[in-house]
């Protein structure tokens, strides 16, 4: 691929290898929620599935690159650019809040002990829930992603101000992950004064981790890696690109193998840190046209509906989830909930998350997106923006 052809397939912002990552991305997530009802997977496979919770940080990774290379090629500005994520995101999150709600109510659960508050339900209606740790994970399983993903949405247009070109990407990367270090040490130390409310260490630990400011890190690496791609592309041999993806995976492995993968550097780089910049590794790769294979049909489309079967594999698991392995124990009673048990539940459980994310795809997202876009180039929006 040219230089100028590739400039013109970032220019209509449909890239193969994007929507494969989603994919990848969104079972690796799916692996390790379907693994909790396989308690007898050990080993190896145990080890590399529960790293699998890692492709939400993929999820941002990817999605800073895509928002930059729309904002650089796009043009939109930051009216336009926040009234496509508001279209792209917030129709299918509020749709999950309903149902979420309806399941289970206002009962105390894991991520609301005291119950579910009407302040919570707000906070999450609008993506504000990923500053309480009480709120963060309550009304919305996965939801904590949402409200991460949406507050970079509120930033990036500064962003965009202050990070150019690679090394002012490198600096953001500092600065935000000294910020990062700094910010969990002493919010965690004043947690009582912070959130008074909270009593629940283990939710404040958490939110901690999980948090914008924990993972602004993480987007940076999606930043950083638009440049490297931008600067790099069409000049590197091709074999440059086949070690880089090669080096990144195996990384990954021997993380995910490590007797304590949060443990790196005696922590001095977080996992999530360490991950992110395997998956730069991996999206440069695949920029540079390494890892064909890897980019095929059924990955990419399950990419395209990676936001819907991100909320709906929690409805799959939550609502089906006992069926399908009572079903299983049933009819293969022999394989037991060990590794033959986990790949025929994972297989049930993808399958249907596909087919309920083809729908929501297609009847809410597709519908909401568009309607994003005609308010975009309505005449009345127009004149506003100007």
């Amino acid at each position: 691929m040219s230089t100028s052809s590739h400039s013109a397939s970032m220019k209509e912002l449909a890239l193969p290898y994007i929507d494969a990552l989603r994919g990848y991305a969104i079972l690796m997530v799916i692996a390790t929620h379907v693994a909790i009802g396989a308690p007898m997977l050990s080993g190896v496979v145990r080890a590399l599935v529960d790293q699998g919770q890692r492709g939400v940080q993929l999820f941002f990774v990817v999605s800073a690159f895509t928002l930059i290379t729309s904002w650089h090629h796009r043009h939109d500005g930051t009216l336009r650019f926040y009234i496509r994520r508001f279209f792209r995101i917030a129709p299918m999150f509020w749709l999950a809040m309903v149902f979420f709600m309806f399941l289970s109510g206002w009962a105390p659960k894991y991520w609301a002990p005291e119950g579910v508050t009407p302040n919570q339900v707000f906070l999450t209606a609008i993506f504000m829930h990923g500053w309480h740790p009480a709120s963060f994970n309550s009304v919305v399983e996965g939801g904590w992603s949402i409200a991460v993903e949406f507050t970079f949405y509120l930033i990036f247009p500064i962003l965009m101000l202050q990070i150019r070109n690679a090394k002012q990407a490198v600096l953001a990367l500092v600065i935000f992950y000294v910020l990062s270090l700094v910010c969990m040490h002493y919010f965690y130390l004043y947690r009582t004064l912070i959130w008074p409310d909270v009593t629940q260490d283990y939710l404040t630990w958490n939110l901690l981790n999980l948090w914008i400011i924990n993972q602004m890190p993480v987007f940076i690496i999606g930043l950083l890696t638009y440049f490297l791609v931008e600067r790099f592309h069409n000049d590197l041999p091709r074999w440059v690109y086949s070690v880089t993806l090669y080096s990144s995976t195996l990384m990954m492995v021997l993380i995910s193998l490590r007797p304590d993968p949060y443990n790196l550097f005696h922590e001095l780089i977080s996992i999530y840190l360490a991950f992110a910049i395997c998956f730069g590794g991996l999206l440069f790769s695949l920029a540079g046209g390494a890892g064909k294979v890897l980019v095929n049909r059924p990955i990419e489309y399950l990419g395209k509906i990676s936001f819907s079967a991100y909320i709906n594999h929690f409805i799959v698991l939550g609502v089906l989830g006992g069926f399908i392995t009572q079903s299983i124990d049933s009819v293969f009673p022999q394989i037991g909930r060990a590794l033959g048990f986990y790949m025929l539940y994972l297989v049930l459980v993808v399958s249907l998350t596909a087919l309920l994310s083809s729908l929501t795809f297609n009847w809410i997202e597709k519908p909401m997106i568009l309607l994003g876009k005609k308010c975009i180039s309505s005449a009345a929006f127009t004149k506003l923006a100007k």
